[in-house]
């Protein structure tokens, strides 16, 4: 039951009936073949700033030597990445995606413009839905996107409250089984924003219970007024 909540909560169904006129007609777009005819032109900038932003590793050649020669086959690079675009050769066979797929470092740069293009026309107003997943929408931390969930879904708000407290005392609970020296630092429930304070110093004491009912001994409030603070 958990699990199930967990994954209609990060990933939720993809309802059809929910679609925006805009969305309604990306979706239909999306089962034809894409068309690369009004592809716009790789800048120059675009590519040197691509390859600036790479990170010193090594990946069968050293980046820092790949940046070395963009600067001298600058020309080559806006011609090569302009001829991936043009060209839109896609894989045919369905082993050719997978969901992990690792570049060579020449790719890597060409994959960032890419990305670039995707989250300025696909995460504009009206053509995302609101149901997206939070790793996919930019800006958008798991943590926010659940309390923003919970707002939007009042009617679920108490049932999202409740298993996330249960998870937190199972991880809490099980820590103490695997360490010598448990942490001091109390298993709180998730609170959001639109809980009043009422409700808050009523959440606080059912903790307070049940924490005494988990260690099997009583403790004095005060000892937990620095970690009782929402």
């Amino acid at each position: 039951m958990p699990a199930s909540l967990l994954l209609d909560v990060h990933v939720p169904n993809d309802l059809e009936d929910h679609d925006t006129p805009e969305q309604r007609r990306i979706r239909e777009a999306a089962r034809l073949p894409p068309s690369t005819d009004d592809a716009l032109p790789v800048l120059h900038r675009k590519i040197v700033t691509a390859f600036k932003s790479m990170r010193n590793v090594k990946d069968l050649i050293k980046v820092c030597a790949l940046k070395v020669v963009s600067k001298v086959i600058s020309g080559q690079l806006v011609r090569l990445f302009n001829g991936c675009l043009r060209w839109g050769d896609f894989e045919k066979d369905p082993k050719s995606y997978r969901p992990i797929c690792l570049l060579f470092v020449i790719g890597k740069p060409f994959e960032k413009l890419i990305m670039s293009r995707l989250n300025w026309t696909s995460l504009a107003p009206e053509r995302i839905s609101s149901r997206q997943p939070s790793t996919i929408r930019l800006g958008k931390a798991s943590k926010t996107f659940n309390k923003t969930l919970a707002k939007e879904n009042a009617n679920r708000a108490d049932e999202i409250k409740e298993l996330a407290h249960k998870l937190i005392i199972e991880t809490y609970s099980a820590s103490l089984v695997t360490s010598d020296s448990a942490p001091t630092m109390r298993s709180r429930r998730v609170a959001f924003d639109y809980q009043s304070k009422e409700e808050r110093e009523e959440e606080e004491e059912e903790e307070i219970q049940e924490e005494r009912i988990i260690y099997g001994t009583a403790r004095d409030n005060s000892n937990f007024n620095e970690t009782s603070q929402l």
